[in-house]
């Protein structure tokens, strides 16, 4: 989910993949579904909920215990500290309709 974008319905949707998740792991969207299938409900489309924090515009996931997530400080990052100006976001999204076989067939190579 590094390439992971938060949709216009405000889930973690998948860059590769497009499957889209609620903040507590459960798969809402999967595009390459078939009209009618329910696949999202399987615990298997399931991921586990980390706790994140957004700081300077990253987000932060803490992948050790829950309980201990409060009391870890988020790393600083201090050119980013001193001035967020300069800084470049590159968007690297590509929203076409096709599934992730068809994009890599034909538009990847």
């Amino acid at each position: 989910m590094s390439e992971g974008r938060i949709s216009d319905e405000g889930l973690l949707e998948c860059h590769y993949h497009g499957w889209a998740f609620s903040g507590d792991g459960n798969c809402q969207k999967i595009p390459q579904q078939v009209k009618g299938g329910t696949a999202e409900m399987s615990k298997r489309a399931c991921v586990a909920s980390l706790p994140t924090i957004e700081n300077l515009g990253l987000l932060f996931v803490y992948v050790g215990k829950y309980e201990n997530a409060a009391k870890t400080e988020v790393p600083i990052i201090e050119p980013l500290e001193e001035s967020l100006e300069g800084w470049v976001l590159i968007n690297t999204f590509r929203d076409v309709p096709y599934d992730a076989l068809t994009l890599l067939e034909n538009i990847l190579y």
